[in-house]
């Protein structure tokens, strides 16, 4: 039986951005709501400005390819949202938002969600620090794994 290759890593949202992130063809669409959008940017202004403190957004598993492509297996839903908040914060380049969605669910839900995203920001201030400090504070736990179907097995475990 051979070894298997996973990398883990804790990660801030900074050096995530600079990753070759690729939504597979097999990916569900995205599906968040207003109210886990808004959980999620609660959450982060709790830990993150309110406490200062560094905030783990959660885990990303991905399957690196032979194309050096990082392959999302588990996390779509958090990196999207995170993506749209990005691009709502004036960082055009944001992570997974060039990337192509096939599911009109998903088209759909990215464009309400701008939305929600928009008027929840509407309270922030000076948006450049808050961009600034979420790049730094927030972080996820990388999952890299070589073999997509031990990819596969680490999400459903």
């Amino acid at each position: 039986m051979s070894e298997v290759k996973v990398e883990v890593e804790s990660i801030p949202l900074k050096e995530l951005l600079e990753k070759n992130l690729t939504i597979p063809e097999y990916q569900r669409p995205y599906k968040w709501n207003a109210t886990h959008v808004v959980k999620l940017l609660d959450d982060i202004f709790e830990h993150v400005m309110t406490k200062e403190k560094q905030y783990r957004i959660g885990s990303v598993i991905v399957h690196h390819e032979k194309d050096n492509k990082l392959y999302i297996v588990d996390g779509l839903q958090r990196l999207t949202t995170i993506s749209i908040l990005l691009f709502c914060l004036d960082k055009k380049d944001s992570l997974l938002l060039n990337q192509e969605y096939k599911h009109k669910i998903s088209k759909d839900n990215i464009v309400y969600n701008k939305n929600v995203i928009e008027n929840w920001l509407s309270k922030i201030q000076d948006k450049p620090t808050y961009l600034k400090i979420i790049q730094e504070k927030c972080e996820f736990v990388l999952f890299t794994v070589y073999d997509e179907d031990e990819a596969f097995q680490l999400f459903d475990s």
